[in-house]
């Protein structure tokens, strides 16, 4: 067994290593932008294939300096020295503008400038984080999508929103609208997006509170759009002045006069028919973007998981959720509408995903402006699935052409954003050049050349090693990221790769090669585990005593970091010496500083310059005991009387003859207590767990059917 002391950091700077923790919250994984390219800043594109975002002109350059299109044209003047590409056969055309996300995390803006999204117009995010990333985009973000958004969306308690997890705040009745609205103008949001939903198990703001929003929001000068979850509530929307649909509706066909009535009130409407065509559809679901090698390399293996998630819903299922509903006892308001709604809807409409089709046809025909969207970030990636989008429209009825746009010059007209949306002279270079002609073929949007925002080219190949890397550290384990200083302006590289086996009847070892730099102050190599799979966020490990691990190296002395909310500074590190035989090393958690309450990553690396190399396995908080099952956790709704009005765990699956199977636990079971500790926290079970020695018994209480249990699950010994 190694010897440690805790007294020795291993990371000296508290300032540098709280920063290192903030951007790691805000920036997960991008590509950087290297010096040369910033200095790139007059380029000329010849014989390119133009869709200058209306049109389609054969044959012509366009100039680019100082990240602004100078000059567009066949005979054009370059600038002395200028790079010059040469785009025979291929097409140019704006930065898309994808009109419907939610900006989660900043990785959704560096997903969608990867697939060439160069703008992305959120309708509900946190509007703190809004703000700070706003002001790093003032400052030249080139490594992500630009972004405007609505923050917080307006919602009456217990309405659509709520139950993301975090408290936002609620309006109840008309007379709160203008405050309510100039609060959410105060922090920072663009525009307004209500929540004005019928969906089961929310509630819905009156008829008078949304048109006094609306009004609220239009005395600011802002545009409003409206979330809807039904052709009656769209058409609600429209009465009460809003200027735009969040969604087309479909769960019925519209009414032959609807197009001239969404028209005649000068509304525009958001598609975002990716995803129901993937749920409600044929041609099947998210896999098709999985599957699909100009978009594969790109994308994140959770990210993938998540797409092939999303596969179509068969007629029964429909049928289900009617029942479910129907079998209500005291229905609320709310619930009696969803009911109706399903009514309406046939099984062969549910399956066809035709109502939404004819939707898109019918306001196309009328003149409505329609804003390409597609709700990422919201159960799909962002990027990858705008091309979807344009294929789904496309399918739908609109021309190629005219979903490109209606993906870039009509938002940009909508929403005010006169610097881009076009490729004109004096305008914004955000740019995308793709292969072949994507106004004839929308699939050619998906074969990507070059991208470029405010002129930088993003470099796409970087970008996909990154995504590479991410993957290759995943394999080890759920929550493991490459980790370098680049992230933060150094140089510092560092290459993980995973092999099967390892020592102790292991199933799984990852190698680190590192090169650790001097670009910056505190330069660091290495890799970071997130308990919850990305980001800072706290779990609760307390009452298990320390971290082991195995290790191989080459004599050197290395460090583990454990950080954790309560200390704000700097994390509790440690350093370790690793041979070229492989030792267990068990350190106690007392040693970071911290009894396990609030862990929110883990480092181990290297930050003493120049080269190393490191091989870890069997990393493991406590004992890694497991009883083999996911957990899922359900979060509640604010207001709502049904089964969703507290936070509950349910068994999401269980793995065939582990622990949880043989002592008869089962998909759909709701956690209720581990080791008599009352929990619904899928991270406090893992930890009441690591508490127990393999081949222990736990108890765990559940309810099935509404009936209470106590199962004893003999857990075992994690691989």
């Amino acid at each position: 067994m190694a010897d440690h002391r805790s007294g020795k950091r291993f990371v000296r700077a508290a300032r540098w290593w709280m920063a290192v923790a903030i951007a790691a919250i805000f920036g997960l994984f991008f590509a950087r932008v290297t010096a040369a390219q910033e200095s790139a800043t007059s380029f000329v594109i010849r014989n390119a294939r133009v869709f200058d975002g209306e049109k389609v002109i054969s044959d012509t350059s366009v100039v680019v300096a100082d990240g602004k299109i100078v000059a567009v044209g066949p005979n054009v003047q370059v600038v002395s020295g200028a790079q010059v590409i040469d785009a025979t056969g291929d097409t140019l055309m704006p930065g898309l503008i994808d009109s419907h996300v939610h900006v989660w995390t900043r990785d959704v803006l560096a997903s969608a400038l990867a697939f060439g999204v160069t703008t992305e117009l959120d309708m509900f995010m946190r509007w703190r984080e809004a703000k700070r990333w706003k002001e790093q985009e003032y400052k030249g973000a080139y490594d992500v999508a630009d972004f405007r958004t609505a923050g917080t969306c307006v919602t009456s308690p217990g309405g659509h929103g709520t139950e993301e997890g975090f408290s936002i705040p609620t309006i109840k009745d008309p007379d709160e609208a203008q405050a309510f609205v100039d609060a959410r103008i105060a922090e920072g949001s663009d525009y307004i997006k209500i929540m004005y939903d019928f969906g089961d198990n929310y509630s819905v703001m009156s008829r008078k509170t949304l048109a006094a929003v609306v009004k609220a929001a239009h005395k600011r000068g802002k545009l409003v759009l409206v979330h809807i979850g039904s052709y009656e509530g769209a058409i609600e929307a429209i009465e009460a002045g809003a200027d735009g649909l969040a969604h087309l509706p479909h769960d019925r066909r519209p009414a032959k006069d609807f197009g001239a009535f969404v028209k005649a009130h000068h509304m525009f409407v958001e598609t975002t028919l990716a995803i129901p065509r993937f749920l409600f559809g044929t041609g099947g679901g998210g896999e098709t973007i999985v599957d699909d090698p100009l978009l594969a390399p790109y994308l994140l293996t959770s990210d993938t998981d998540s797409l092939k998630g999303i596969t179509p819903i068969k007629p029964e299922v429909h049928g289900m959720l009617l029942h479910q509903i129907e079998q209500r006892k005291n229905p609320t308001p709310f619930e009696v509408r969803e009911r109706e709604s399903l009514k309406g809807i046939t099984p062969d409409q549910y399956e066809a995903f035709s109502n939404g089709e004819e939707t898109l046809r019918m306001l196309d025909r009328a003149g409505v402006p329609i804003l390409v969207g597609t709700d990422a970030a919201n159960g799909a990636t962002a990027g990858a699935l705008m091309h979807a989008e344009l294929e789904t429209v496309v399918k739908a009825g609109l021309s190629p052409l005219k979903a490109l746009t209606d993906a870039t010059s009509v938002p940009a007209k909508i929403f005010s954003l006169n610097d881009r949306g076009r490729i004109e002279p004096g305008l914004r270079a955000d740019l995308v050049l793709v292969r072949s002609d994507p106004t004839v073929d929308i699939g050619a949007t998906k074969n990507i050349v070059a991208i470029w925002k405010q002129g930088v080219r993003f470099d796409r190949e970087a970008f996909k090693d990154s995504i590479a890397q991410r993957n290759e550290a995943w394999r080890f384990g759920r929550g493991w990221w490459p980790w370098s200083d680049a992230r933060f302006g150094g140089n510092s590289t560092v290459h993980v790769s995973v092999s099967d086996g390892g020592p102790d009847h292991a199933a799984r070892t990852m190698s680190i090669r590192g090169n650790v730099k001097s670009q910056i102050a505190k330069p660091f190599s290495g890799v970071m585990y997130f308990p919850v799979g990305w980001g800072f966020s706290p779990v609760n490990y307390s009452g298990v005593r320390h971290v082991t691990f195995w290790a191989r190296g080459a004599g050197d002395s290395y460090g583990i970091a454990i950080f954790s909310r309560s200390r704000k500074l700097t994390p509790g590190s440690v350093h370790f010496a690793a041979g070229k035989d492989w030792e267990k090393h068990t350190i106690p958690l007392s040693a970071f500083g911290t009894d396990g309450h609030d862990i929110t990553g883990v480092f181990i690396g290297g930050d003493r310059i120049g080269q190393y190399q490191l091989a870890i396995s069997r990393f493991r908080f406590g004992t890694g005991a497991l009883m083999g099952a996911v957990l899922n956790p359900i979060a509640a709704i604010p207001g709502s009387k049904s089964k969703f009005s507290k936070r509950k765990l349910v068994i999401g699956s269980v793995a065939k003859g582990s622990p949880a199977d043989v002592a008869g636990l089962k998909t759909g079971d709701t956690i209720i207590r581990v080791r008599n500790e009352k929990t619904n926290d899928p991270w406090r079970v893992q930890a009441l767990l690591w508490q127990s020695a393999p081949g222990s018994t736990v108890p765990i209480e559940i309810v099935r059917d509404g009936k209470r249990q106590i199962l004893n699950v003999k857990v075992s010994e994690r691989p």
